[in-house]
């Protein structure tokens, strides 16, 4: 059962299988709780849910702009992604759920290492910014693209899915390939800069490159006319990424 989304002038109403959208609501719920206590980001509260029906209201923020187009790359999109990597070590320290919603990533992403509750679609479209620059999570649920249930596993996950959705839109601005990956090492310190339990960087690194590698073949496949001639630049950002990550160049 694919989700729908209805944003309406007050609210924005969300349905789907009752299972999963249970599991986001309770997420939704407890990232919203750490929000408050972060003051890092925002979480749109729940209004209501029907469990049996799998339709949840949330509370609709105003003025929100994804990520990826909030910002040019100049220094308030680096502060920005620093902010968000920050808020992703916040919710990967604080995010708890009980044992009945506890599903591993599968087999191909699980990873290695110590395991947290993931947000489980940490990408462009679903870290925001409101009216006021301030920066509003949203879509608690794991993505559909693998399987819309995991919540626990590697945080390589999370970090790695928001790397990916900034590097694979592919647009003419990736030629200008550094401005891209210091947006991503501003992420990455703010991650580091917060948990002192964050996997290495070389565990990262590997997770990153067997990542791409089992996403490269589906992605030539489904790439689009208008995607396909700008694709080899964000296989040159990925590689680009993984050298300087082992080099310990993306983090400070």
């Amino acid at each position: 059962m694919n989700s729908k989304i209805s944003i309406n002038r007050d609210n924005v109403v969300k349905s789907g299988d009752p299972l999963r959208m249970q599991v986001e609501v309770e997420k939704s719920r407890r990232g919203r709780i750490i929000a408050e206590a972060s003051g890092l980001f925002r979480v749109p509260q729940v209004i209501e849910f029907d469990p049996d029906r799998g339709i949840a209201v949330f509370e609709k923020i105003d003025n929100l702009v994804p990520f990826q187009e909030a910002f040019i790359f100049d220094r308030a999109y680096r502060t920005a992604a620093h902010r968000l990597g920050e808020a992703l070590s916040v919710i990967h320290r604080d995010l708890e759920l009980p044992d009945d919603m506890v599903e591993p990533l599968p087999a191909p992403l699980a990873g290695e290492g110590g395991e947290v509750f993931l947000h489980g679609d940490f990408s462009v479209y679903n870290v925001c910014r409101d009216g006021t620059g301030g920066l509003v999570i949203i879509d608690w649920q794991m993505t559909g693209v693998h399987g819309g249930k995991a919540t626990r596993g590697t945080p390589c996950f999370d970090m790695i899915w928001f790397i990916n959705n900034l590097f694979y839109r592919p647009t003419l601005r990736h030629f200008h390939a550094r401005d891209m990956l210091q947006v991503a090492r501003s992420f990455l310190e703010g991650y580091y800069h917060s948990s002192p339990e964050a996997p290495s960087p070389a565990m990262l690194a590997d997770y990153a490159e067997s990542f791409f590698a089992f996403k490269r073949p589906q992605r030539k496949a489904n790439a689009n006319w208008r995607e396909r001639p700008l694709l080899f630049l964000s296989h040159r950002l990925a590689w680009i990424f993984i050298r300087e990550l082992r080099q310990e160049k993306l983090i400070s």
